[in-house]
């Protein structure tokens, strides 16, 4: 694989977990009173803040959870990655 793709690759990978954590935050679980129950912190790609770009085509992604409630965890997730931002936002995954 030459550099160009992995380059865009991870481009793409980065993107695509600032957007769906981004989504997350914004659509956060709600309680009964419409409280956030749930709120998404701390993201990072390869233990960096917002990198610029990196060089691994299998990044390692992180983040915390915080919870008004007790007893609130994370159950599973799902990593949506795609070429572009626009494909990402239409759905149409293509990494």
């Amino acid at each position: 694989m030459n550099v160009q793709t992995r380059w865009k690759k991870s481009i793409a990978v980065i993107l695509a977990f600032c957007l769906m954590l981004q989504m997350m935050t914004g659509l956060s679980v709600l309680a009964a009173d419409k409280s956030p129950v749930l709120s998404v912190f701390g993201l990072e790609t390869d233990a960096t803040v917002n990198p610029l770009g990196i060089d691994n085509t299998s990044p390692d992604l992180s983040w915390k959870i915080s919870s008004t409630q007790r007893g609130v965890i994370q159950q599973s997730y799902r990593i949506m990655a795609a070429t572009s931002k626009e494909k990402l936002e239409q759905g149409t995954y293509d990494l």
